[in-house]
């Protein structure tokens, strides 16, 4: 976002604005900012899992927003709505398709969902899951192009599952065609826990 006329420069903090090929912009931080204004929270939210995704500091995005916050700047206040959720759960999603995928499979007729769960055995690190419902081992990984397909990463990949499943764990792979069909979702989820209480 580059910086509007000279008369508006001056309303913007030196701290957020960063050059770039010679033209002043805002820098992410205060784009992210400024987002929640003129967008919905989840598209705040979107662009936000990506920057974090790229390395982007969560706490300079907090500290930038606290810093902006005042009555009239909305776009504060959605940002840090965000961050206070991901520290509430412990974790941020990886893509916002596994957000999408967290919306649907945390429903009342199933285990309690952990997000971003960290699988160890006699204190070993055996595999990492998009999400999981730990008390019944069933791990769901959101299956994507990017992250899931490729040699090397499918190979990562079926590494990860013999581990789990050695544990004694079933790995679940979902697409993105799947959050058309929540309903159809949330039944096979009941039907996998269903098979492993009785297991």
């Amino acid at each position: 976002m580059t910086d509007g006329p000279s008369s508006r420069h001056s309303l913007l903090d030196r701290r957020d604005i960063v050059t770039v090929v010679g033209i002043p912009c805002t820098s992410k931080a205060r784009t992210l900012v400024d987002l929640g204004s003129v967008v919905s929270a989840d598209e705040v939210l979107q662009a936000l899992i990506g920057a974090h995704r790229n390395g982007m500091s969560l706490r300079i995005l907090r500290e930038t927003a606290e810093r902006l916050q005042r009555p009239g700047q909305r776009g504060a206040s959605v940002l840090l709505n965000h961050l206070d959720a991901f520290d509430r759960a412990g974790s941020v999603p990886e893509s916002w398709f596994e957000e999408v995928l967290r919306r649907i499979i945390d429903h009342p007729d199933l285990p309690p969902l952990v997000s971003q769960y960290e699988l160890t055995r006699q204190g070993r690190f055996v595999a990492r899951f998009d999400h999981a419902f730990p008390s019944v081992r069933v791990a769901i990984e959101a299956h994507s192009k990017r992250f899931h397909f490729g040699l090397v990463l499918e190979a990562a990949d079926e590494a990860r599952d013999v581990r789990a499943q050695r544990a004694g764990w079933v790995v679940v792979y979902l697409g993105w065609h799947v959050t058309k069909r929540p309903v159809e979702v949330v039944e096979l989820l009941r039907e996998i826990v269903a098979g492993r209480l009785l297991a």
